[in-house]
């Protein structure tokens, strides 16, 4: 199947420092995979990121959470309504809020939200063709990040501490080929404001092995 039109030769992704500096995705072999179960804290004491969930986050998961990043910024410049709120008007978007802040209290931030389908994402992670045993993988790895929750806890100076909790991402269906994806607000803010580490997806889709990725 002829999967066009082309993609930018460069395909460069925002990404959050911190958690692109975590150690989320690793290496696994498949009949060995642990929970998720990863603490990050970056130089100067302040933040801690703890990642946790059902099943740890390999190779496969963080190509697909930067094709997701990839899609989020092209909506972010082409859609009127690309920003997820309180109070979407529409069914999906109230979805997704509830499923991204599930029992998150207090102040829930507006984060970036946008549609794909399974055809887009097989051809954005470089498959050549788009079936049944193609799909499959992909289902896997967006349920995994989906189910990744994330608690950042922030100390003060006084040694006070606040904790927020999210999802990695959020996702629901429209129908059998369509699909909408929120992202955590650390992710959206990686891609509209000027903190972020870029990251050529299409560099990283040319390399041979798991290791080198």
């Amino acid at each position: 199947m002829n999967m066009q039109p082309p993609l930018d030769s460069l395909r460069v992704v925002c990404h959050d420092p911190h958690i692109g500096l975590s150690a989320l995705f690793r290496l696994y072999a498949k009949e060995t995979r642990p929970k998720l179960d990863v603490e990050y804290q970056p130089a100067g004491g302040k933040l801690t990121l703890h990642f946790r969930g059902p099943d740890a986050l390999g190779l496969d998961e963080q190509t697909l959470m930067l094709v997701l990043l990839e899609l989020a910024q092209e909506w972010r410049w082409s859609a009127d309504h690309s920003f997820l709120k309180s109070d979407s008007p529409l069914p999906e978007g109230q979805t997704l809020w509830k499923n991204l802040y599930q029992q998150t209290e207090g102040i829930r931030p507006e984060t970036l939200w946008f549609p794909t389908s399974w055809y887009e994402l097989a051809r954005r992670t470089g498959k050549k063709s788009y079936g049944g045993s193609v799909v499959a993988p992909l289902k896997k790895q967006l349920k995994r990040l989906c189910e990744c929750v994330v608690w950042e806890r922030y100390t003060t100076e006084d040694g006070d501490t606040t904790e927020f909790q999210s999802f990695l991402m959020a996702m629901t269906y429209s129908d059998d080929k369509r699909l909408f994806v929120a992202l955590n607000v650390r992710l959206s803010d990686a891609i509209v404001s000027h903190r972020y580490m870029p990251v050529s997806l299409a560099e990283r889709l040319q390399l041979k092995s798991t290791a080198a990725k």
